[in-house]
């Protein structure tokens, strides 16, 4: 089995979240793997889009992506 090298942050991060989501500094590290892999193939069946818009057309579709992920309202019925 290799071993992975982290600096001293990254390990003071990871044992933070696995004392606050009471799971082993393993898991931590298993769940952000997986969830950076699920991000990066989402990124990719976007970019299977690549080519096909205009410049202008693609600017403006990324823009409105982006402004979706920012701006999120909450209603919350008290």
């Amino acid at each position: 089995m290799r071993h992975l090298a982290i600096d001293k942050n990254t390990l003071t991060t990871v044992t933070t979240l696995a004392h606050l989501l009471q799971i082993s500094e393993k898991r931590v590290v298993q769940k952000a793997i997986r969830h950076y892999a699920n991000e990066l193939r989402k990124f990719n069946r976007l970019q299977a889009f690549a080519g096909i818009l205009e410049e202008a057309e693609a600017d403006e579709m990324l823009k409105t992506i982006q402004n979706s992920r920012l701006n999120k309202s909450w209603e919350i019925e008290l």
